[in-house]
């Protein structure tokens, strides 16, 4: 299992790093990107952010961690799906007794892995760059609440991974979903400039609010309820991922039956 994880990395390293350019030009766009963070921050000057855990930049930078890795979760498996596809293996693992949902897990935590890179380099970078500090401990609970966010994105990455396997097509739809949950996610105001039912019912509903608000919470000094919160996105994630799995079987199931749809790019 590792090596076949080590050869989906090196085949993804592989496709987007083709030259030492390209790992220059990753650089050059994650500044670029907080750059414009931070002269956003700055146009806005005195901006009251209600969250407690300090200037706009800083608000604008952890939404952007919070995120990469849930939004890679969702996206890496349809790419995955899609990947196999195009590659004529898709028919090859359904004939297979065996589910293909590992393999597309494996596929998608070679994308994963230049995810969290990402991570950790826009933190350094914001660091060394513009200032944006934080505690060990706050960077801890943030560690703790990704780990225990992860069955969470999962679930919603299979229930997509599905409707797409089934039908061949919804990838577009999905992403502008994807965009949409994220801004309203809180990744770039507050939710409390929303008006209050829209606000509660994202609070209630979108699991990226739900996750940016307690991740915002460690960052912004507030470990009180950090592991109360892991254990309910734990909780709901593991529970959200069982019924996930089991819709995803019955594609496949269904699949098998009928043969594997044309892909398309809707």
């Amino acid at each position: 299992m590792i090596a076949l994880v080590w050869l989906f990395l090196r085949q993804e390293m592989r496709f987007n790093f083709r030259s030492p350019l390209s790992y220059l030009v990753q650089l050059v766009l994650a500044v670029v990107s907080l750059s414009i963070y931070w002269f956003t921050s700055q146009a806005l000057t005195g901006l009251h952010v209600e969250w407690g855990g300090g200037d706009y930049f800083s608000y604008l930078v952890i939404g952007e961690i919070a995120l990469i890795l849930p939004l890679a979760i969702c996206h890496s498996f349809i790419l995955a799906i899609r990947v196999f596809a195009y590659e004529a293996l898709l028919d090859e693992l359904l004939l297979s007794p065996r589910s293909p949902l590992l393999n597309f897990s494996l596929f998608s935590l070679a994308i994963l892995a230049r995810a969290v890179l990402q991570v950790v380099l826009t933190i350094l970078l914001a660091q060394i760059f513009f200032g944006f500090s934080f505690k060990w401990a706050q960077l801890g609970g943030f560690l703790i609440l990704q780990s225990a966010a992860v069955p969470m994105f999962l679930a919603l990455a299979w229930f997509a991974g599905s409707v797409f396997l089934k039908f061949g097509r919804g990838e577009g739809m999905l992403n502008h979903l994807l965009e949409i949950l994220t801004v309203f996610a809180g990744a770039y105001f507050p939710l409390t400039v929303l008006p209050s039912a829209i606000r509660k019912a994202l609070e209630s509903l979108s699991p990226f609010a739900r996750f940016l608000e307690a991740v915002r919470q460690v960052f912004a000094g507030d470990l009180t309820h950090l592991w109360a919160s892991a254990l309910t996105m734990g909780l709901v994630g593991v529970s959200c991922a069982t019924i996930a799995w089991l819709t995803f079987h019955l594609s496949v199931e269904s699949l098998r039956r009928s043969g594997a749809p044309n892909f398309s790019h809707s």
